[in-house]
């Protein structure tokens, strides 16, 4: 029988089926995905449209909880232990992670830090001790918005304004349906907008007018 695939497999297949222009492997296990057609200003020449890292072991997952003074629910654990957060289109949707190198090398290919959201940067208003969610992910579009899970036992996916507790700006059933639509609806975008999307314009999120908000593309 054939072994079912796993999340990041089925991730990687559909970033990959989309464009796969000199994508390549790192020694650690990331992927980079699509190598970025150079701009005229030539920002961004090493740049890969997508960046999947590699998963953590047991141990680095435990760095994470003690990093963020909580516990990852089961859908986030799982998720890190096949990868350690991902950029995806240009950095339109990232999932923070594991972060330990903090150099300035291009070389170092590595999420932001879960400690972003949820130990710095926290949301205006949150005590320190109102510890009942994590924020993981974000959009960069605009003003940004971050992606949180609730750690009251439900799976659902919330999207809130950067650096704010409410409102709720969109929702998703849970972590497996979040990657999947995103990814669906960003290759649906993608393909609108005849690949041209970099760091300086990303695709819109999902409550957003469809298209880019960014700079005019070089």
């Amino acid at each position: 029988m054939q072994a079912q695939e796993t999340l990041r497999e089925i991730i990687v297949a559909k970033l990959r089926s989309l464009d796969d222009s000199k994508s390549r492997p790192l020694q650690d296990g990331t992927l980079l995905i699509r190598k970025n057609p150079p701009r005229r200003d030539k920002m961004f020449s090493e740049s890969y449209l997508h960046e999947i890292y590699a998963g953590l072991r047991e141990d680095q997952i435990r760095q994470l909880e003690t990093l963020i003074g909580r516990n990852l629910p089961p859908d986030l654990r799982k998720f890190y232990e096949q990868a350690n957060g991902m950029s995806l289109f240009a950095g339109s949707l990232s999932i923070q992670g594991l972060r330990q190198d903090y150099s300035r090398d291009p070389s170092v290919r590595l999420p932001i830090s879960l400690e972003y959201g949820n130990v710095l940067d926290t949301p205006a208003g949150q005590a320190k001790e109102d510890l009942d969610q994590i924020r993981f992910g974000f959009f960069s579009a605009g003003d940004g918005a971050e992606i949180a899970i609730k750690l009251d036992g439900r799976r659902t996916i919330y999207a809130f304004p950067r650096y704010e507790l409410k409102p709720i700006l969109f929702e998703w059933s849970n972590l497996e349906s979040m990657l999947f639509s995103e990814i669906d609806r960003m290759i649906a975008l993608f393909k609108e907008l005849k690949g041209a999307v970099d760091p300086l314009n990303p695709l819109s999120p999902p409550w957003a007018p469809r298209g880019q908000v960014g700079l005019p593309p070089l």
